[in-house]
């Protein structure tokens, strides 16, 4: 029976609810971390009427027979502008450590990049400041696709995840406003600390759209990491109208992803900009 076309879900986050058009949803698991998930569904017509019962599956998701790897990456960079790219949440299998990161970078035009690194995170565009330095710079606008490849000590490497990103100039803004996000330390960029370090999240760089409406709201998410199980990982949001915002959470040590979306004055939301910071025993 065709049930009509699918709606893709890229980020599905537990405790917070997903409205679609389509009777399909497809969700990306590697969003999600490994145990045990209750999905609830309720319907509404056209009236506004909602299902007075609703239906309820559960799924378990569980690690694989090989290293996974999982990619995060702005969507949108700005031009000549470095960003922060992360594999930090790609593992191996069992408890086994990612030995490299492998990564690829492919322009409309088809020619490809190729990189490995020994860190999960990597700070690629900008100006190239040394000829010997293997990272891609000096990326023109247009449309990339960006991949990652983790190998552990087995000798099946990972299957590729992908994400496609657009370079654009700062100056040139388009129909939705930009968010960026960014731990700060010290006012200091942070991918690490320690536990029980004061630190914040900033989306200042963030960018208005074409339409020169302000930023008026700042949605920071606290999202799953896949290094714990659901028992112990967290999900908070919070709405400030400050791009900067100190939170009080207490975050254990691993790995901790925080999402940051834009909406300017006249409700037009941003995509969505994760970044991972890892958080070491003291």
């Amino acid at each position: 029976m065709d049930l009509g076309p699918i709606s893709p879900v890229n980020s599905l986050v537990p405790n917070l609810p997903v409205t679609a058009t389509s009777p399909q949803l497809r969700v990306n698991t590697r969003e999600l971390g490994f145990g045990t998930y209750q999905i609830g569904l309720r319907v509404r017509d056209d009236s506004g009427n909602f299902s007075t019962t609703s239906a309820s599956a559960l799924v378990v998701i569980k690690r694989g027979e090989t290293a996974v790897a999982v990619l995060r990456s702005p969507p949108v960079a700005f031009l000549k502008f470095p960003f922060l790219v992360s594999g930090a949440e790609s593992f191996g299998r069992g408890d086994i450590p990612i030995l490299s990161y492998n990564w690829q970078l492919v322009d409309e035009a088809g020619t490809v990049v190729r990189f490995q690194t020994k860190s999960p995170w990597v700070a690629i565009g900008g100006p190239q400041m040394n000829p010997n330095d293997p990272l891609p710079r000096d990326l023109k606008p247009g449309k990339y696709l960006l991949s990652l490849i983790v190998q552990d000590d087995t000798p099946i490497p990972s299957k590729p995840d992908e994400q496609p990103l657009l370079i654009v100039p700062r100056e040139k803004p388009g129909r939705r406003p930009i968010a960026l996000a960014q731990g700060l330390m010290d006012g200091n960029a942070v991918n690490e600390m320690p536990r029980g370090a004061k630190f914040d999240l900033d989306g200042s760089d963030s960018v208005k759209s074409a339409t020169g409406a302000e930023l008026v709201r700042y949605i920071w998410t606290w999202l799953p990491y896949r290094t714990t199980t659901l028992e112990h990982t967290p999900w908070l949001q919070v709405s400030v109208t400050s791009p900067r915002f100190r939170p009080e959470w207490e975050l254990g040590e691993g790995l901790h992803r925080f999402r940051l979306v834009v909406v300017d004055a006249k409700e037009i939301t941003s995509a969505p900009s994760d970044i991972v910071v890892r958080v070491n025993p003291n």
